[in-house]
């Protein structure tokens, strides 16, 4: 899911997974495989607006999937491949993306999710 809101229908009851989504880009100056011609599907101009736009997907989007049987949702993808820089890790793997303090706010949030 990339170019729509994430939309899940299930039962509450039975396991669904979100197989693929997010996407979301931030060019990491110096740490790009190909400057010329890199792509993704959300540009963001800094790191710390990458991470809002993350945060903002998760908790608008995915977050309120878990009642609805959401266990498993895969963010697209650990690092940036080639051209495509949607990673939270650059080409080279030498910029983390991703700050902990946002990926840790997702990560309670799910969990809190699934006490309720």
């Amino acid at each position: 899911v990339y170019f729509r809101k994430v939309k899940i229908s299930g039962d509450g009851v039975k396991p669904l997974v979100l197989s693929e989504f997010g996407g979301k880009t931030y060019k990491a100056e110096g740490h790009i495989f190909n400057p010329e011609k890199s792509y993704g599907y959300g540009g963001c101009d800094s790191l710390e607006n990458l991470n809002k736009a993350v945060a903002a997907l998760y908790m608008d989007e995915v977050v309120p999937c878990v009642k609805k049987g959401l266990c498993g949702a895969i963010y697209t993808q650990v690092s940036d491949v080639e051209d495509e820089i949607n990673g939270f890790l650059t080409y080279d793997r030498a910029v983390c993306k991703g700050d902990v303090p946002s990926m840790v706010a997702i990560a309670q949030e799910l969990q809190k999710e699934l006490e309720e």
